[in-house]
């Protein structure tokens, strides 16, 4: 049963890195605004099992490391499982070698290497591209990433404040210092917000410059941990049914509440087998994450 979820966590990969630019057929995130620095955090350790997508990820990340931001990558970490962080600083340390520095240390005494790997081109101009794009026009960093999170809400015409921004991986001082400095330019409007100051877009021509009216976008780090947590369901797979009921147990308290944080229905029990009864659950919210229809990926409008 828990094979299908790792084919499906493996579909899942190929196509968010088809999406970027890896040679692949699938492709069904077109719609949604892809984050790099999560994908590459999570990567290492969610599509372990397929060691040619393994291959095609380094490629990529020395050919575009240039476009990544470091310091954003070090704070995603922070947050996340140390198995995923121990399998992204395994790769990290074998990039080195080929001169990216996404990890502290000394290179080796040869210096970097270079990569046999014919340079891709680039699609930049895809729509789901549209937090590189923004890359092109602020630099890579901070700001980039905060104009990308008020153009996420330029559909709802929602407001943010900068403490709503830490998932993002960069200190609350700094992206409140950006938002500040969007509001002087007038790039953003704002208003008070409790004890707090709230901002959003001025305008829409932003998204109408960088194709980003019919984007959905996900809270990316929240998607990956969710599907971490499918993904470790395998491990109990072949285990007494006493050990995979207080396992499904377990699990269904950590989806519960990453079901509120995706918008996605709530996990239920089978009678008498939780376990099969989450794992039927979790195959079908995983099987949406991948083709692209779930909750998160959804374009939403005012109303």
């Amino acid at each position: 049963m828990t094979e299908r979820i790792g084919q499906a966590v493996v579909d899942l990969g190929w196509s968010l890195w088809s999406e970027l630019g890896v040679p692949g057929v699938i492709r069904h995130h077109a719609h949604v605004a892809i984050d790099p620095e999560p994908l590459i955090v999570f990567s290492p350790w969610l599509f372990r099992d397929d060691a040619r997508l393994q291959e095609e990820i380094r490629h990529w990340c020395v050919g575009h490391a240039d476009r990544i931001s470091a310091s954003r990558l070090h704070g995603l970490l922070k947050a996340v499982s140390p198995e995923v962080s121990a399998a992204f600083n395994d790769m990290a340390t074998m990039l080195r070698s080929h001169g990216v520095l996404w990890t502290t240390g000394t290179p080796s005494a040869a210096g970097p290497t270079t990569t046999t790997t014919p340079q891709r081109s680039f699609p930049m101009n895809r729509p789901a591209l549209i937090r590189l794009r923004l890359r092109a026009l602020a630099g890579v960093g901070a700001r980039a990433d905060v104009l990308a999170e008020l153009l996420a809400m330029l559909p709802v015409r929602g407001w943010l404040i900068a403490s709503d921004l830490q998932h993002l991986g960069y200190s609350k001082r700094n992206v409140a210092r950006i938002l500040s400095e969007l509001a002087d330019a007038g790039i953003a409007d704002t208003r008070a917000d409790k004890n707090a100051v709230a901002f959003r877009l001025a305008t829409p021509l932003l998204a109408e410059l960088l194709q980003g009216q019919q984007l959905a976008w996900a809270q990316w780090a929240s998607v990956f941990a969710f599907v971490e947590g499918i993904q470790r369901l395998r491990q109990d797979e072949g285990k007494s049914d006493a050990v995979r009921t207080v396992a499904a147990v377990k699990a269904a308290t950590r989806f519960d509440a990453a079901s509120a944080t995706l918008n996605l229905t709530r996990p239920a029990f089978a009678a008498g087998d939780p376990w099969s009864g989450v794992v039927v659950w979790a195959e079908q919210q995983l099987g949406a994450i991948v083709d692209g229809t779930s909750p998160p990926f959804m374009v939403t409008r005012a109303p």
